[in-house]
């Protein structure tokens, strides 16, 4: 007889050993295997679950390698309802893989717990790759109900313990995704041999996906995938937790205060605080802590003055690590954000809005990721102040899959929208051959009268042509982000220069240029200043172009001279900034800098060392 406490809604009859093999249900390896004792359990559930357990028995038999039979109801003859009645189970098999099974049967027919666990929508490739191989041994391994709901949601259910182990078995591998980690030495070629040797054998549409994914992360899926009896054999923490929260629990008495704290729940409502599973934590030396589970179920009984026994487990839980620019960008991405348009018609007298989708990108990423997050959020802040004529520029190359280029679905998502549109580009001998995006948002803003959504002053094209000087000084709209919310300035042309409102409005209301501001008044941005002060030059290489009637001044305009070269000091500083950002890439910023003497702009050269 099972000397085990019985459960909320389900109680161990019997446990039997026996020689007998499983015949052709199992799939012995060898003869060794199937010589070994095999353990029958019988346990109750509540008949209303029946149908579920119908439904789980051939995923229970393949994932835990046991046989499993739905005996029948208790009392033949019983005439109460379905739900109050219960039926026999039967488990068959080793005692390891019987015991998961059991774990995990109970937590279907009675969860303790129920969470949804969010995870990045390019790790999705994990849960339904393979032909679900990951996703079976994540349910043997923690004997916890992982249902996926959608791409970038999982829904945790089961008992307390296995839901918890399949958190953090997730959050691992999160961790693990977004820190895009390489392994010491001669261990990443060999992971990575072996990886690729074990997707393809399992080939299926994620195949490409998974072998794309950082090599920590293959490692810890192999472990996860070629040892399920002992799965957590990494030597991560999380999966040290998870490999000996089983094995290392035990009993013992709640003592000194804290025994006396949760005496005093037991009385009166507060005790049903206790009808569920609470953890606490208590640092018992460092780097070490232990977890009081309480939890109260039908095999309980509370005397007064009694308090509950606690299971108490010591687990190693690491110290923290440091906080980075990347930690916290891969942080707020956790955070969930859906675009969302609404179908409604718009305002007919705002101006085109033509977005830099690089420079907005790389805004929101600080400067070290592509985040099309970004873009999806300033597309969707024009679409709510009412502007329905919305483009975003994208060079086609970003389409590619990058370790630098988080959250692409919104590209595709803008692009089916018709909001989105990919400048050319392609590869000759595996050299990438890109237009100059800056062009097509120019030409588009010249064409439209709309107005450029940049941070770039783009000074490369002030002598291009008139139309397009004009654009450049008086309908470029910069921004900023603080965390995901997109913010642009009420006066976009300085404190001279028109409201935001006007600013935005098409050309029956048009923009009042800036006026030279007095001398003793605050000074206007530099680049304005250099632009109004520069003599104006031929145009020779590009014809003008008509635009939009704008109000003039009566002194005659001077036009800007083409911009300098940088100074040493100015390269010294970007050499600085770059080798921050791009740590490995230093003879290629080198080379980027030296070819680009007349680019100044953060953005654009990052983009420069990603392309």
């Amino acid at each position: 007889m099972s000397t085990t406490r019985p459960l909320l809604g389900m109680k161990r009859v019997t446990e039997v050993t026996c020689k007998e093999p499983l015949g052709n249900r199992l799939s012995p390896t060898g003869s060794k295997q199937q010589q070994e004792s095999l353990t029958v359990d019988e346990f109750a559930v509540f008949e209303n679950k029946q149908e579920e357990l119908k439904c789980a028995k051939p995923r229970v038999e393949q994932v835990f390698r046991v046989v499993f039979t739905i005996i029948g109801l208790l009392d033949t003859g019983a005439h109460s309802s379905t739900a109050s009645r219960q039926i026999w189970l039967q488990l068959k098999g080793k005692r390891d893989d019987v015991s998961r099974a059991k774990e995990y049967l109970k937590g279907l027919c009675d969860p303790e717990l129920q969470q949804e666990e969010h995870y990045p929508v390019d790790m999705h490739c994990i849960f339904a790759g393979a032909r679900g191989l990951f996703l079976d041994r994540l349910l043997r391994d923690t004997s916890a109900e992982v249902v996926m709901l959608e791409p970038g949601t999982l829904r945790l259910l089961g008992c307390f313990e296995s839901v918890i182990m399949a958190k953090s078995r997730v959050q691992q591998f999160v961790a693990l995704f977004q820190e895009k980690r390489s392994l010491p030495g001669d261990r990443e070629p060999a992971v990575k041999r072996t990886f690729k040797t074990f997707v393809e054998e399992r080939d299926d549409k994620y195949a490409m996906e998974l072998l794309l994914l950082p090599s920590a992360l293959k490692e810890e899926l192999l472990g996860l995938a070629q040892s399920p009896t002992q799965p957590f054999g990494s030597s991560t923490p999380v999966t040290d937790l998870s490999n000996r929260i089983l094995d290392t629990s035990f009993e013992e008495k709640a003592v000194g205060a804290a025994s006396g704290a949760e005496t005093g729940l037991l009385n009166g409502d507060t005790f049903l605080l206790l009808e569920t599973a609470q953890t606490h934590w208590l640092a018992v030396k460092p780097g070490w802590q232990s977890r009081w589970i309480f939890h109260r179920g039908p095999g309980w009984t509370t005397c007064p003055g009694e308090g509950l026994r606690p299971w108490v487990r010591y687990v190693w839980r690491p110290a923290p690590p440091p906080l980075t620019a990347t930690t916290r960008f891969h942080d707020s991405l956790r955070n969930p954000y859906t675009l969302t348009l609404q179908n409604e018609p718009g305002h007919p007298d705002l101006r085109h809005i033509i977005i830099d989708g690089s420079n907005v990108a790389m805004a929101h990423g600080l400067h070290r990721f592509f985040s099309c997050r970004g873009i999806a959020i300033a597309v969707e802040a024009f679409w709510r102040q009412g502007h329905r004529e919305i483009t975003v520029f994208v060079p086609q190359w970003r389409q590619k899959r990058d370790r630098y280029t988080t959250e692409q679905h919104y590209l595709n998502q803008l692009e089916d929208l018709r909001l989105l549109s990919f400048t050319p580009s392609r590869e000759v001998c595996g050299q990438r051959i890109s237009s100059h995006d800056d062009r097509f948002l120019l030409h588009l803003a010249e064409k439209t009268g709309g107005v450029i959504v940049t941070n770039d002053n783009l000074r490369d094209f002030v002598n291009t042509s008139e139309a397009w000087m004009r654009i450049i000084q008086e309908r470029l709209l910069q921004f900023t982000f603080v965390e995901d919310h997109f913010m642009i300035p009420d006066d976009p042309l300085g404190k001279h220069g028109p409201h935001l409102e006007v600013f935005l409005r098409k050309d029956n209301s048009p923009v009042t240029p800036p006026l030279r501001p007095d001398p003793r008044a605050t000074p206007q941005p530099v680049f304005v200043q250099a632009l109004q002060s520069a003599p104006r030059p031929s145009f020779r290489s590009h014809p003008p172009h008509p635009s939009p009637p704008l109000q003039r001044s009566n002194t005659p305009r001077p036009t800007p001279s083409p911009p300098p070269q940088r100074s040493p000091s100015e390269t010294i500083e970007l050499k600085r900034k770059l080798y921050d950002i791009f740590p490995d890439q230093k003879q290629r910023i080198d080379r980027i800098l030296s070819d680009n003497p007349y680019m100044r702009d953060l953005n654009a050269l990052s983009g420069l060392l990603l392309g």
